[in-house]
């Protein structure tokens, strides 16, 4: 038996203030996301049911960094349920990417992972992520169905020119997953999981970086809740 669920977002509130304060002290620092909130309370949890990482990884790159917690699994649907992809992310001010150096959880392959769309550079596209709603860029694990999930970790560079994390922070930060979980009686259970808090890991202080890192928080938040308002209409 399979559930196709939605994980929402935050509130607000929460969002900026994770995002204000782990931006206020640093001029590098790790972007961290928590998929936190579930409709379903039952395999998948507890919160938070994965952690989504971005961090620089050379010029004009970033590398996302994927974990699913708890017991859950990545799992591809092969679209059943109005899920085109594993993972999916928006990354509104990008119309491609490109994307390299996949890496699997141990024992698991990490040639088995992809980007939807095909050879880089990949277009934004219009990804349907179930109640998630459309986002821009997924990548997708290529073994079909529950049997064969995609392990609990991925890693993969994405690179353009003029890709930071303070750009990423501006166009991005609303994240979807397709997963899976083995319950009592071997029952599956999928989650569509989406959400950021809007977490950044600090390194250490810097003076004078509070304001301006603030304005990019504040940013970050009034396009996630104006995307949220397009999702909802």
């Amino acid at each position: 038996m399979t559930f196709s669920l939605l994980c929402r977002t935050a509130g607000i509130g929460a969002a900026l203030l994770a995002a204000s304060i782990g931006f206020s002290s640093a001029g590098h620092a790790d972007l961290i996301y928590n998929l936190n909130q579930c409709n379903f309370s039952g395999c998948v949890g507890p919160a938070p049911y994965a952690t989504v990482t971005v961090a620089a990884d050379g010029t004009d790159t970033l590398k996302i960094s994927v974990t699913v917690n708890n017991s859950a699994m990545f799992v591809n649907t092969g679209g059943a349920q109005g899920i085109g992809a594993t993972f999916g992310f928006d990354l509104s001010n990008f119309s491609s990417l490109n994307f390299s150096n996949f890496t699997a959880a141990t024992g698991f392959t990490s040639s088995n992972w992809s980007a939807v769309g095909g050879a880089n550079p990949v277009a934004s596209d219009s990804i349907h992520m179930d109640g998630a709603g459309n986002l821009d860029y997924g990548i997708d694990w290529a073994l079909v169905g529950g049997s064969n999930p995609g392990g609990n970790f991925v890693s993969f560079d994405i690179s353009a020119t003029g890709l930071t994390l303070t750009t990423f922070a501006a166009g991005g930060g609303f994240f979807a997953a397709d997963l899976i979980d083995n319950c009592t009686g071997n029952t599956q259970s999928t989650a569509t999981c989406a959400g950021p808090t809007g977490v950044a890991q600090v390194p250490g202080p810097i003076v004078g970086a509070g304001l301006p890192g603030l304005i990019t928080a504040l940013g970050g938040v009034v396009a996630l809740a104006r995307r949220r308002r397009q999702l909802v209409s």
